[in-house]
């Protein structure tokens, strides 16, 4: 398996899955569930890092259609934060309308 460190100091698979546990699978800026999206997220992972042929039941996207991330509660251009404390999931769609702000 391919590793994929990223800002936060861990593996973001591992990211997802510690939000995930932490939170839920709920958007924290709509309140709307993530499970969909979580689940497109793990064939994503599955298939992308563990190097797998992609079955044909499997619809190939790009990761970058793949409606979830990682949100700074207080935005990263403010606060400099990366602590696990200061991130959340969220709709990508949704933490792009939020953009720098706070109050949402």
């Amino acid at each position: 398996m391919r590793k994929y460190y990223t800002r936060f100091g861990m593996n973001k698979r591992n990211l997802y899955e510690l939000l995930k546990q932490r939170d839920g699978l709920i958007c924290h800026i709509c309140g709307e569930s993530l499970e969909k999206e979580y689940e497109e997220l793990q064939i994503w992972y599955e298939y992308t890092f563990d190097e797998k042929e992609i079955p044909e039941n499997v619809s190939n996207k790009k990761r970058s259609k793949i409606n979830i991330n990682v949100d700074h509660v207080i935005p990263w251009s403010i606060s400099k934060n990366n602590d696990k404390e200061n991130l959340r999931l969220s709709h990508k769609d949704c933490n792009t309308i939020k953009g720098n702000s706070i109050n949402y």
